[in-house]
């Protein structure tokens, strides 16, 4: 869906009319700012200017025609670079194509991370303390964004990436954390009760609607959440490295379990975590 529109905003460049200003080629690419603001940088290849630049109001119409058009389509602001054809070595460049390189937060490549930190077969030497404690943090968060990526696609099934990825940052660890802890509750691996209204939802019978996989998840999350916390913020908290590896074989398992699971409980989990989210101005 992006990518059409992005190309939509390409072909609305390259037909823009303007006596001293021709555009050649188009790019335009989804990237953020500095504050994680989206925008959308769009690159021109042009005539070459008639003075020693071209004029500020030509560039400005210019810009101001992209921005509208650009509002139309559904896309962010727009930042705009202009590049002379005279100028043979960007020609070059962007001949090839300019594109805005796409980092994703993947929860198999933070296990990874986590691995390298802490890994199985240390071999001579043994890792620090600190390689535990952040071996530990790293494979808290990698279930933290498994589980919200399964959160935004149940909810937005058919949303392009850009949306999904900005939606995922409006998910926070509290909001898991409430869901798991009622869970949690509903099954009896935690004391207490959850709140009657969360009671009547999904125990309206007597019988918690949590099923092996779903319990599996809301507890490993609760376990590494508080694991993390303590790696993180404990001066005092000790890491020894069978207990380390330990919980990087819980987030492994966790993870494998939030990308499998298919049950109707655990489509009640995320669609609850996703309630709990508030849209955020980021």
């Amino acid at each position: 869906m992006t990518d059409g529109r992005r190309h939509e905003l390409e072909q609305f460049a390259l037909a823009y009319r303007d006596d001293e200003i021709e555009v050649r080629r188009a790019i335009a690419a989804l990237d953020e700012r500095r504050d994680g603001e989206p925008v959308t940088r769009v690159t021109l290849l042009v005539t070459d200017p008639t003075a020693e630049t071209w004029d500020v109001g030509r560039v400005r119409d210019l810009r101001h025609a992209l921005g509208r058009h650009a509002e139309e389509l559904g896309l962010p602001a727009v930042s705009l670079t202009l590049v002379p054809e005279s100028e043979a070595q960007v020609v070059e460049a962007f001949a090839q194509s300019i594109s805005v390189a796409h980092y994703p937060i993947e929860a198999d490549k933070l296990l990874v991370a986590a691995g390298l930190l802490v890994p199985d077969s240390p071999g001579r030497g043994r890792p620090s303390y600190t390689a535990h404690r952040r071996g530990v943090s790293t494979a808290y968060y990698a279930v933290f964004h498994a589980i919200a990526e399964r959160v935004v696609g149940q909810a937005f099934p058919n949303a392009d990436t850009l949306f999904r990825d900005r939606v995922r940052r409006w998910i926070s660890h509290t909001d898991v954390k409430t869901v798991s802890t009622w869970l949690g509750k509903l099954a009896g691996t935690l004391p207490g009760s959850p709140p009657a209204h969360i009671a009547a939802l999904l125990a309206p019978t007597g019988d918690p609607l949590v099923d092996a996989d779903t319990l599996a998840i809301a507890d490993g999350f609760l376990e590494l959440h508080e694991k993390r916390e303590q790696a993180d913020y404990d001066h005092h908290a000790v890491f020894t490295r069978p207990d380390t590896l330990g919980l990087l074989e819980l987030a492994r398992q966790t993870v494998a379990t939030v990308e499998a699971v298919a049950s109707d409980e655990s489509s009640l989990m995320f669609g609850l975590i996703a309630m709990q989210s508030r849209v955020q101005p980021r």
